[in-house]
């Protein structure tokens, strides 16, 4: 993208180099971790959109046959993408102490990503749904067989 100024044409991202070309570390690490964040709410707020038309099926009003489809063409996004997005606010509504955990940034968006897929396994799903339930849900090792995976979450819902 571009932007005019005093009649001449700078680049933004060519602009934020500049801007940030003299910074010391402490600074970039401060304008590194506000980013992350903002990343965070957005990836957030694209779940809670989705989950929302997910369940009263409103990508049908735009003519789509399915919140992927209709993911693809208001985000403009692949068909992983949608896929992944899809599993995201799927795994948030059903799970939201895994939301809040993610937007403390105190879990990436690939552990989500993983823990989205592994609900969505056949056999997997079934122990990922025992696993977290209960009331050391968020501080349990899933190991989850099929998926061989292992995922460590903290959230402090139990002490």
């Amino acid at each position: 993208m571009c932007s005019f100024r005093r009649g001449i044409i700078s680049h933004m991202f060519a602009a934020r180099i500049d801007e940030l070309a003299d910074a010391n570390i402490a600074d970039l690490d401060v304008v590194l971790t506000a980013a992350k964040r903002k990343r965070d709410e957005a990836d957030l707020e694209i779940a809670a959109v989705t989950a929302v038309v997910d369940s009263r099926q409103l990508f049908q009003e735009h003519s789509q046959s399915s919140i992927k489809a209709y993911l693809k063409q208001q985000l403009n996004c692949s068909g992983p993408d949608a896929l992944r997005i899809k599993r995201r606010a799927r795994l948030f509504n059903q799970h939201p102490e895994i939301a809040d955990v993610f937007g403390d940034s105190r879990i990436a968006v690939g552990q989500v990503d993983v823990m989205a897929s592994a609900q969505q396994h056949p056999r997997a799903g079934a122990q990922f749904a025992m696993k977290t339930s209960g009331p050391r849900r968020c501080a349990s090792m899933m190991v989850l067989s099929g998926c061989m995976l292992r995922v460590v979450i903290r959230c402090g819902l139990w002490r």
